[in-house]
């Protein structure tokens, strides 16, 4: 789903509306199947911040925040007069599973919400979420 949202020193909340949602069940966990988000951002310049990644955190008060913790973006990059693309790939499947067994979420997930908190780093940076994907993987090694 394209987003072209650009992060800024606020928490930014985006929601991917699933085209075919998640089924999860309480024999999901033998199934070796995972969900990955695919995130496609953009940079100009050097971006230097960091931000947290939570997948569908209640609000920003939560006391629990971990529970949502989906992973962190850092920039490590060296200037660049062009827009760069960078690919970054969260695997959700765990936290998923926790949201629906303490009944956060439904077994049928239609929807997912990110939100992206800066940790640091300068409030002027050009960073852009321009997709988000989701990715069933099944475990199934190839042969």
């Amino acid at each position: 789903m394209k987003f072209n949202t650009k992060l800024t020193a606020e928490p930014t909340i985006l929601t991917l509306i699933l085209s075919t949602p998640i089924e999860l069940n309480p024999t999901f966990i033998a199934a070796k199947i995972s969900y990955v988000l695919d995130v496609e951002m953009s940079f100009q310049g050097r971006p230097t911040g960091t931000y947290s990644v939570y997948i569908n955190l209640p609000n920003l008060t939560t006391a629990n925040k971990a529970a949502y913790y989906a992973g962190v973006i850092s920039f490590f990059e060296l200037s660049s007069k062009e827009r760069v693309m960078k690919t970054l790939l969260f695997d959700i499947t765990d936290k998923l599973i926790e949201q629906v067994k303490n009944h956060e979420q439904p077994l049928k997930i239609s929807e997912l919400t990110l939100t992206f908190v800066k940790e640091n780093g300068s409030s002027q940076e050009d960073i852009v979420v321009e997709s988000i994907s989701l990715h069933k993987h099944d475990g199934a090694t190839p042969r």
